[in-house]
């Protein structure tokens, strides 16, 4: 019952979130190609998921067959989507490594062993199986058993390869974008994507595993999970380009120069990103300038916030800037050169006399203890055993 319910909501669903990604507003008022594209691709998947169901449906009637043509061959559909869905997701951090050809021929030898199946399975029937051991034994006599396994084989390693792919570029995104982003919230770190990535996982791996050997429970379980996932994702998906255009107006709001903007917004989030980069290399030289040209680092009250203050910026800003530039904090980055003034004191023989307490407090720092902690812990000697060597 569970599943015949599926297959009507499913096909429901997927025609209608399928014509919203084509004519929604938000959609049509996206300024970079690809990701129009993308919902097009995606529209396209979900009618094709709508189309595989009701093809069961005429040949089967509301009757669950899971060994059956139609089924195994929506059950391909839907693995297919899930590849497809995955590098789609890839594509909302980064543009650079997402070219729609590509990823279309890499569904090509998915969409063959499907054609495929068609064929074989109109000259020889289904092995049925009930365990992985009994599969196996099959592969070797029967073609359609011989052509799942392969289809299994080579959908597993996709899922490998973008399963990298989707972590690595996010990894990127976090590392770089959300640190400069003070206002950050949940829509912005983008978290719906890793949820909608595991789900797509999810459905694409109870698909393929009820390929394999049918299981009712399985069946019940990969439709709850396919109707949810196509309900939800195209919703959040269609409003990702307002998540762009608000993470854009942040950028344009800063105090930064941004007045160098390109005329199209061709490369989504890889802009952003750029835009970024490039921020924080602008204030980190601005920072350079002030703390280690004109020495303010010598202060010993100088404190972050009067930094952020003169420098016109804010505190995460600044953090991140640093960090980029230099894998240092705030309060790194000034001890550095606290502690390189010191010793250069320490060689000068013009401050051969000088106590190593005055030294402490000309090179910027209030307690002689913290000077002698943060100057072994660096160069590995004390000020004194530095000084006589």
């Amino acid at each position: 019952m569970f599943v015949e319910i599926g297959f009507i909501a499913t096909i429901l669903v997927g025609l209608i979130n399928g014509v919203r990604l084509v004519v929604d507003k938000n959609v049509q008022q996206a300024t970079y190609t690809k990701y129009k594209t993308t919902c097009r691709l995606i529209a396209i998947a979900c009618v094709g998921l709508a189309i595989g169901n009701v093809a069961h449906i005429l040949r089967n009637g509301l009757v669950y067959a899971p060994i059956e043509v139609c089924s195994i061959i929506s059950l391909m559909i839907s693995s297919t989507q899930s590849v497809l869905i995955t590098a789609s997701l890839i594509m909302l951090y980064t543009s650079k490594n997402f070219v729609v050809k590509k990823h279309i021929i890499h569904l090509i030898p998915l969409i063959l062993l499907t054609l495929a199946y068609f064929i074989a399975i109109q000259f020889q029937e289904n092995q049925k199986s009930a365990n992985i051991s009994e599969f196996m034994d099959a592969v070797h006599y029967n073609v359609p058993s011989a052509i799942r396994f392969a289809y299994f084989v080579f959908y597993i390693l996709q899922l490998i390869v973008l399963t990298i792919g989707f972590f690595r570029e996010r990894s990127h995104y976090i590392e770089h974008a959300i640190p400069a982003i003070v206002t950050a919230s949940k829509v912005v770190r983008l978290e719906w994507v890793k949820f909608a990535f595991l789900t797509a996982l999810l459905e694409g791996v109870l698909a393929i595993s009820i390929m394999i050997i049918p299981s009712y429970t399985t069946e019940v379980i990969f439709r709850i999970v396919t109707f949810l996932f196509y309900l939800v994702f195209p919703i959040y998906y269609i409003n990702y380009s307002k998540t762009y255009s608000r993470i854009k107006e942040m950028l344009d709001n800063t105090i930064l120069d941004t007045s160098k903007k390109d005329d199209e917004e061709e490369d989504g989030m890889d802009q952003i990103l750029t835009r970024l980069v490039l921020q924080n290399n602008e204030l980190f030289k601005k920072c350079e300038e002030y703390v280690v040209n004109g020495k303010c680092y010598l202060n010993p009250d100088l404190r972050v916030e009067s930094l952020v203050t003169e420098l016109g910026t804010n505190r995460t800003y600044l953090a991140n800037a640093i960090k980029q530039n230099t894998g240092q904090t705030i309060g790194e980055f000034v001890l550095f050169y606290r502690l390189k003034h010191a010793q250069k004191m320490l060689r000068d023989e013009q401050y051969k006399k000088t106590k190593i307490e005055e030294i402490a407090i000309l090179s910027g720092f209030k307690s002689l203890r913290t000077f002698y902690r943060n100057f072994k812990n660096t160069f590995g000697l004390t000020p004194e055993e530095y000084r006589k060597q």
